[in-house]
Order: C-alpha cells, then structure tokens, then sequence
C-alpha cells in the first residue's frame, strides 16, 4: 500500500499549526497592559515550521517547533508572574480577563501537542 497522506505525526503538527496561530490571536485581543511580542513571534515561527515540516520532513528539524512553543510558554509565564502580582497587591484594578487565561491555557494546550508531534515522528 501507499504512504498514508494523514498520519499521527501530520495530525498533531497540523493541530500545533491551528493551536499557535489561534493563540496569537486571542493573545493579541487581550486588553492586557503588556503583550510581548516575543510570545507572538515565536508561536507564529512555531507554525511556520510545523507547516513546513508537514509538506517536507527534515531530519532533526522536529525539535524545533517544539522549542519555540516551549521558549513562548516560559516567557509568557514570566510575565504572568508579573501580571499576577499587579493583580494580587492591587497595582492592576483590571484582574485577570478571560482572553489572558484563555491565552494561558492555549499556550500550554500548543506547547503539549508540539511535543506530540515531536515524539510521534519516530513511530510513524
């Protein structure tokens, strides 16, 4: 039989695709006082790769979307430090809008599934 066209490793860096461009967007929708480009860059460079290495695999290039999506999570948490301390001591009258926490759980959610894809390209 043929190469299946849709395989595991496929499926999740097309969902690693979908998930980091979905939180650039919601991220950038915040009202929060800061939005780091830096977090935005990255995940956007993190689906540029994954689409790339979903048309044309390359040897050890798998590691590095995952990178990516793992450096924009540690930064994002460093300003959620940030961001939770002006909330708790009052600094921030705001508090913790919907879209700053949809946009932590999206960047967990991206950092997870680029892993997956990453220990899928073994197996497959």
């Amino acid at each position: 039989m043929g190469k299946k066209i849709l395989n595991r490793t496929r499926i999740f860096k097309l969902l690693t695709l979908v998930l980091s461009v979905l939180t650039c967007i919601v991220y950038r929708l915040d009202t929060v006082e800061t939005v780091y480009l830096r977090v935005i860059a990255l995940l956007i460079v993190t689906a540029v790769l994954e689409l790339v290495l979903c048309i044309k695999p390359l040897k050890y290039m798998e590691y590095v979307p995952f990178i990516c999506a793992l450096i924009s999570m540690g930064i994002f948490i460093r300003s959620a430090f940030d961001t939770i301390g002006a909330v708790l001591s009052k600094i921030s009258t705001t508090g913790l809008s919907a879209l700053w926490i949809a946009t932590a759980v999206m960047i967990i959610l991206t950092s997870i599934v680029a892993g997956l894809a990453t220990v899928f390209v073994k197996e497959d």
